[in-house]
């Protein structure tokens, strides 16, 4: 039996050649199950990481079970250990997204052997150059109705209010399911925009991220029955990128509601280089 244990600070460049380059992040939980070994390197049969997100929520970042030690239970294992460090640290739910493949048939087993549940699928990931991107937003109509306010001048407490309308919309929705928001500072602020209507009510956000030089939608919100709300934020947010991202600078897309689908479709026809369905579980702890 491998014995699972939490990666210390100063033991982590033992096992940095076993993860991604995007993910070797020093807040993020590392994990491994194998045998300790004082070495320049460290073999070990199972490594995963756990990155903490919002309201007592923490993502699953990276998993992978040497090939030789599959089917004995490592994986499940890795994420029970997990699951009661996280429980004990006050999370309460762990949860995990990925492009849905041949390849991750063996990941969506290893999950739902460890009480994770399909929270939602279906996800789009389409990306095309941003020239061809603003010619889909010059052709949208001006509605002018809201304020589009970029994230670095948002006040917490407008981060806030839309965490609360998020939440609100989540629960009165009957299609469709808002993924979390990471922390504040995740995003572009300079062309992220969080959308206000009457009484200066959030009404929607487009948060951006900067993913080795591609501008990266990373997370799209609008309430229901407020037209023009994607309009306004899609505009205002192109806007605020010229000078910052030129030329051929792809634009990705990865949306996880019914509402930004349709307008991912209805922007990106014909120019996505990549589509691909995503799956997200969910464990509550």
């Amino acid at each position: 039996m491998f014995r699972i244990f939490v990666v210390p600070e100063e033991s982590r460049q033992i096992y940095a050649d076993l993860l991604p380059d995007e993910i070797r992040d020093e807040e993020d939980l590392l994990i491994v199950a194998g045998e300790v070994q004082v070495a320049k390197r460290m073999e070990c049969a199972g490594i995963s990481t756990y990155t903490p997100l919002i309201k007592g929520a923490w993502e699953l970042t990276f998993i992978h079970v040497a090939e030789e030690f599959s089917h004995q239970g490592i994986g499940r294992g890795m994420l029970d250990y997990a699951g009661n460090l996280i429980g004990s640290y006050g999370g309460d739910m762990l949860i995990a997204a990925y492009p849905e493949t041949e390849e991750t048939e063996a990941i969506s087993k290893c999950l739902e052997g460890a009480h994770f549940t399909a929270s939602r699928n279906g996800a789009l990931i389409k990306q095309s150059t941003l020239s061809k991107f603003k010619k889909g937003i010059d052709a949208l109509p001006v509605v002018g109705r809201f304020d589009a306010i970029p994230l670095s001048e948002a006040s917490d407490e407008l981060w806030k209010d839309l965490q609360t309308a998020i939440d609100e919309e989540g629960e009165t929705r009957e299609e469709g399911v808002f993924p979390l928001l990471h922390d504040k500072g995740d995003y572009q602020p300079a062309v992220s925009m969080i959308c206000t209507g009457d009484y200066e009510k959030v009404k929607g956000a487009i948060l951006f991220e900067d993913i080795e030089d591609t501008l990266y939608i990373s997370y799209f919100f609008a309430v229901r029955e407020s037209t023009g709300v994607i309009s306004d934020l899609l505009k205002s947010a192109v806007k605020a990128s010229e000078g910052l991202y030129d030329g051929d600078t792809v634009m990705s897309w990865h949306s996880v509601n019914p509402l930004a689908d349709d307008m991912a479709e209805r922007l990106l026809e014909g120019a996505g280089e990549k589509r691909a369905s995503t799956v997200a579980y969910e464990r509550k702890l």
